[in-house]
C-alpha cells in the first residue's frame, strides 16, 4: 500500500499486496503481489500469492494462489481455487460476473461473462463463451466460445468448443461433441460420440453413442 493517496478501509498484507492501490477503498489483499496493480477498485477480496495481481475492478473475490490473477477491469468475479480465472495466455481479462470453483476452473476465461464453473478444470478453456454452468471434474473443459450451455458430470460435454445451447448430464456424456448445438444427453456416455449433431435428445446409458452428426433424433433407454 505504499501508493496509498486517498482510499480508506483497506488491508494489505505481504510483500507487494495492493502496492499501487491509490484511492481504491474497503479491499482486503493478503499474499505477495495480491492485488498489486489496483488503483482505485473497491470491495475487492484476494487471499494468495499473485490473486488478483492485475485487477484493477470491482467487488472481485479471488481465494488461492494466482486466483484470478490476469482479470484487469472485470468486476463481480469469484474465483477459489489454484489459478481458477488465472489466465493462461498473455492476454488480460475483462470478464465479469463469472464464478469458478477449483483448481484451474475457468483458467482461460477472457472476455466470458456469467459463467458457472465447479470443478477442477472445468471450463478451462473458455475464452469468449457466455452463460454456460459447468459442473463437475473437467466438464466443459474445451469450450472457446460456445454459450449457453449446461454440463453436469465428470467430462461432461469435454471436448465442446463452440457448440450452444446444449444440455448434457451423465460422465462422459456428449465427451467429444465439438459445435453440436440444441441438444439433450442424459445417461453415461449419452451422445459421446457425437462431434456435430444437432436437435437430438439422447437418455440413457450410452444412448446415441453412434451417432457422430446425426440430426432430430429422440432415444430412450440404455444402449
Amino acid at each position: 500500500g505504499c501508493s496509498l493517496s486517498t482510499g480508506s478501509y483497506n488491508t494489505f498484507i505481504g510483500a507487494g499486496a495492493g502496492r499501487q492501490n491509490t484511492g481504491g477503498g474497503f479491499n482486503v489483499f493478503i499474499g505477495k503481489n495480491a492485488g498489486l496493480s489496483n488503483l482505485s477498485g473497491a470491495a475487492n477480496n484476494f487471499l494468495g500469492c499473485d490473486a488478483g495481481r492485475y485487477t484493477t475492478g470491482d467487488f472481485n473475490s479471488f481465494l488461492g494462489r494466482c486466483a484470478g490473477r490476469r482479470i484487469t477491469t472485470g468486476c463481480g468475479n469469484v474465483a477459489i481455487g489454484a489459478c481458477a480465472l488465472s489466465g493462461c495466455t498473455s492476454s488480460f481479462s475483462t470478464g465479469q460476473d463469472n464464478n469458478a470453483l477449483g483448481r484451474t476452473a475457468g483458467r482461460c476465461n477472457i472476455n466470458g461473462q456469467g459463467n458457472n464453473f465447479f470443478g477442477a478444470s472445468a471450463g478451462d478453456r473458455n475464452t469468449a463463451g457466455n452463460h454456460n454452468s459447468f459442473l463437475g471434474q473437467h466438464a466443459g473443459f474445451g469450450n472457446t466460445d460456445g454459450s449457453n450451455n449446461f454440463f453436469a458430470g465428470r467430462y461432461a460435454g469435454y471436448g465442446n468448443t463452440s457448440g450452444a445451447h446444449n444440455v448434457i448430464i451423465g460422465c462422459s456424456a456428449g465427451i467429444c461433441m465439438s459445435n453440436g448445438q440444441n441438444n439433450i444427453f442424459m445417461g453415461r456416455c449419452a451422445g459421446c460420440c457425437n462431434t456435430v449433431g444437432s436437435n437430438n435428445i439422447y437418455m440413457g446409458a450410452t444412448a446415441g453413442c453412434c451417432g457422430t452428426s446425426a440430426r432430430h433424433n429422440i432415444m430412450f433407454g440404455a444402449y
